[in-house]
């Protein structure tokens, strides 16, 4: 080992002892306001480490996201919190990179682009879109409807026509996505409350819904319980919609049927 590169090891160490030393103070003091001056003078040592160290394991960025997390719990001021939170954007976009294997980090990313100090929905939207071709991730009623929200504000703000159709497209497709998403997941019904609030302001008309619905119903959940829910809301939907001639709605009453024979079933089919 040269003589630089011992240097270079020692001030690392050393790095990483006073950081750990502020996290020491921090399970000591007990006032908010002290807590906070720790958390950020250890993040402040964990990023000076990781320019010192070199790349950091996964230990140690876990270290800096902790640090972070903790400061976005107790900053009060929403300017310094997005500061802090551009410098968790840029270490999340690290750890992406260096594929530690932690899917859900892609949806850290989408979420702070989102409370970025300069909000990048274009950057979000990609990072959510990627995130959904996994129905592995832990997804939480949050995602969805941030993943939704901003995908209508992109298409409300977009002024190229073409560009424009594609998002509105989107709006239709994906709203059918995430309510099967919701249904397997078990989120909340208000997260579906949230998506319908958006897309029934959004798409006025049956012909714009019964494309992507014919999709839709060939991938009806499995479990009974699920296609039931599922297929009664859209039924619902096409009410809604004025579709009720529709062959669409046709069959998804007979799918209803199908499996829950009950009065009201019957009286929609009639």
């Amino acid at each position: 080992m040269s003589q630089n590169d011992s240097i270079k090891m020692r001030e690392c160490n050393r790095i990483k002892f006073l950081a750990q030393e502020e996290r020491k103070s921090i399970e000591i003091d007990t006032s908010a306001t002290l807590k906070l001056m720790h958390f950020k003078t250890e993040f402040t040592y964990l990023l000076k480490g990781e320019a010192i160290c070199g790349t950091y394991t996964k230990n140690n960025y876990n270290y800096i996201i902790r640090s972070g997390q903790d400061i976005l719990k107790l900053e009060k001021d929403p300017k310094i919190k997005s500061r802090y939170i551009d410098t968790l954007f840029l270490i999340n976009k690290k750890i992406d990179l260096l594929n530690f294997g932690d899917k859900n980090i892609v949806l850290k990313l989408a979420d702070y682009a989102l409370l970025k100090s300069e909000i990048d929905r274009t950057v979000s939207d990609a990072y959510y879109t990627r995130a959904f071709k996994d129905t592995s991730l832990k997804f939480t009623s949050e995602n969805l409807t941030n993943y939704y929200s901003n995908l209508y504000l992109l298409y409300s703000s977009e002024v190229d026509v073409a560009a424009k159709n594609v998002y509105k497209k989107r709006l239709i497709s994906d709203y059918f996505m995430l309510s099967r998403l919701i249904s397997v997941k078990k989120l909340s019904s208000k997260t579906q409350e949230s998506i319908s609030n958006i897309f029934n302001g959004t798409i006025k008309n049956c012909e714009d819904l019964l494309p992507d619905l014919k999709v839709f119903i060939s991938e009806l959940p499995k479990d009974i319980d699920l296609k039931i829910k599922t297929t009664t809301n859209f039924i619902n939907l096409l009410k809604e919609k004025s579709c009720t001639d529709s062959k669409e709605y046709e069959m998804l009453v007979d799918t209803l049927i199908k499996f829950d024979k009950t009065t009201a079933t019957i009286i929609a089919k009639a």
